[in-house]
C-alpha cells in the first residue's frame, strides 16, 4: 500500500541568488577568518599546502582505485569485456549504469575541485583550505558508498542529496573566499 509520502515531490535546490548568498557569507567568513594577510604567500609552502595536496593526492589515487576500477571489475561480471559493444544488452544491468554514473560525476567534479582547493590554499590559507579539501574528499567517498549501494532504489530514495550539497559548500567556500579574498587585494 503506498504511503502519502511515496507521491512527496523531492525538495527542490534554492533558487540561485540563495545560494550565491550563501556561498558568498562562508567565502567572506573563510577569508577575514582564517585567511592570511591578503597579498601575502604561504610562509612555510611546504608545511602549509602538505594538507591540500595529500587531499588532492588522495581523491586522485581514491578515485583509480575505487571508481575506476568498480566500472571494469562490474563490466567484467556481467562478462561486457568479451563481447563487442553492439552485443552488449539494451540495457546494461543497474549496477554497471551507477557504478559508470560515479564515475562520470567524479570526473565532473575534480577538476574544478582541485584547482579551488590549490588557489585557496595557496592565496587564502593551506591549512582551512587543506581541512575543507579533507572533508570535501571524505564526502565524496561516502557519495560513492552510498551511491553504489543503491541499486534497485529511486535516485530520490539513495540519499545521495544530503552528501552532495555539504561537498558543494565545501567547494564553493573555498571558490567564493578565493575571489573575496582576491578582492580584498585589488581593492586594499
Amino acid at each position: 500500500m503506498a504511503s502519502a509520502d511515496d507521491d512527496a515531490k523531492p525538495a527542490s535546490a534554492p533558487p540561485w541568488p540563495v545560494l550565491l548568498f550563501y556561498f558568498i557569507v562562508c567565502g567572506s567568513i573563510s577569508s577575514f577568518a582564517f585567511g592570511r594577510e591578503p597579498g601575502t604567500l604561504p610562509q612555510h609552502p611546504a608545511h602549509e599546502l602538505a594538507l591540500p595536496a595529500l587531499a588532492c593526492a588522495l581523491f586522485v589515487t581514491t578515485y583509480e582505485l575505487f571508481d575506476v576500477m568498480a566500472v571494469g571489475m562490474s563490466k567484467q561480471k556481467y562478462k561486457l569485456f568479451s563481447m563487442p559493444r553492439s552485443k552488449w544488452p539494451s540495457m546494461v544491468p543497474e549496477e554497471v549504469q551507477i557504478l559508470e554514473a560515479i564515475q562520470r560525476n567524479q570526473v565532473e567534479q575534480a577538476p574544478f575541485s582541485l584547482i579551488v582547493t590549490l588557489l585557496y590554499s595557496t592565496f587564502v590559507s593551506g591549512y582551512a583550505g587543506g581541512v575543507i579539501a579533507m572533508i570535501w574528499v571524505l564526502l565524496r567517498r561516502r557519495y560513492v558508498h552510498v551511491y553504489r549501494n543503491s541499486v534497485a532504489k529511486s535516485f530520490n530514495d539513495t540519499g545521495i542529496v544530503k552528501i552532495t550539497v555539504p561537498a558543494y559548500f565545501c567547494i564553493h567556500t573555498m571558490s567564493m573566499g578565493t575571489i573575496i579574498h582576491m578582492l580584498r587585494i585589488l581593492f586594499a
